[in-house]
């Protein structure tokens, strides 16, 4: 086999499946950097840890050997690989979509057990290499990342890496393409954006209370990392199996709870009076809060603290 290395993600492809298939820990890749070069490497790299693995001095058992391991692969990608156009929804820069697929590779760990839950039960019933092993594992990945970025390009190594035929790739995005086009459907979620992230933490804990009360299942995503509190409120609605009813419903509820929340928060400090004011001073008021655009107890208010600095009264 004539081999030719001409693109970082062949290069990376290779990479990451010499080291699983001569049993050898994953170095950290070097930089591509042209197909000459790249594919030298690759070649030395495969037969370097046949040295290691078989400890052999054969050189001309170590190239065949390395050829076998070299072709295998090269079958892996020409029948597995999507085109860069194909990986465009994955691609976009979408925290929200990053964290509900990275829920989703860390819970079932291999496309092919995702392909059997969406797509079809009973094909690759019986295929046993590693199409079926654990990503994480097979290939040393971090199942713990930390940052959307990472998570992000984990996810591309994820569709990239698996052996499973491109055609069912295909597949399994669109079907993912559905169900992620169900899910943002019920709601985007602008209306809890907040620079405060305690809003974040009461939302979350109403979710949790809601569902105690409603005897309902919660998704549990302990096992996942996140930048902030946000991306675990929208994640923990994301995958909470439950009808599109009931979380539009929920939904309604949480938002008018969330209003009452701020209406309180306002009020905080402040109590309520009762006084009588002539109808011509409520008018002026009015004309004044209208004027100003501002409600009519700040008018109150300014009024009051401006003569208080007028007197030079200490308080």
């Amino acid at each position: 086999m004539e081999l030719i290395i001409n693109n970082k993600r062949k290069y990376s492809f290779y990479w990451y499946y010499i080291h699983p298939m001569t049993n050898s820990l994953i170095d950290v890749m070097p930089q591509y950097i042209n197909p000459h070069m790249s594919t030298a490497l690759i070649k030395a790299q495969t037969i370097i840890l046949i040295k290691g693995k078989n400890k052999t001095n054969n050189e001309q058992q170590n190239k065949e050997l390395a050829n076998i391991i070299l072709n295998k692969i090269e079958e892996l990608y020409n029948q597995s690989l999507l085109h860069e156009n194909e990986l465009i929804w994955i691609k976009q820069n979408n925290n929200r979509l990053t964290n509900w697929l990275w829920f989703l590779i860390i819970n079932n760990r291999n496309a092919l057990t995702l392909f059997h839950k969406y797509i079809n039960t009973s094909k690759y019933e019986h295929y046993t290499n590693s199409i079926g092993s654990d990503f994480f594992d097979y290939f040393s990945f971090n199942k713990k990342a930390y940052s959307t970025k990472e998570k992000n390009n984990l996810i591309l190594q994820f569709f990239d890496l698996s052996s499973m035929n491109r055609n069912d790739k295909i597949s399994l995005i669109n079907k993912l393409r559905d169900i992620w086009d169900e899910i943002i459907s019920i709601d985007n979620f602008k209306w809890v954006i907040s620079k405060d992230d305690s809003i974040y933490e009461w939302a979350i804990n109403y979710f949790i209370e809601y569902n105690i009360k409603n005897s309902n299942n919660i998704t549990d995503i302990t096992n996942i990392s996140f930048e902030n509190n946000f991306d675990k409120l929208v994640l923990l609605i994301d995958t909470w199996d439950a009808h599109v009813d009931t979380k539009k419903l929920f939904i309604q509820s949480i938002k008018k709870s969330y209003a009452q929340k701020k209406f309180r928060d306002k009020q905080v400090g402040k109590k309520q009076c009762s006084f009588n004011l002539s109808e011509k001073s409520i008018q002026q008021l009015s004309l004044l809060s209208d004027l100003q655009g501002v409600p009519k107890n700040h008018i109150l208010e300014s009024l009051i603290n401006n003569k208080i600095l007028e007197l030079g009264v200490k308080q």
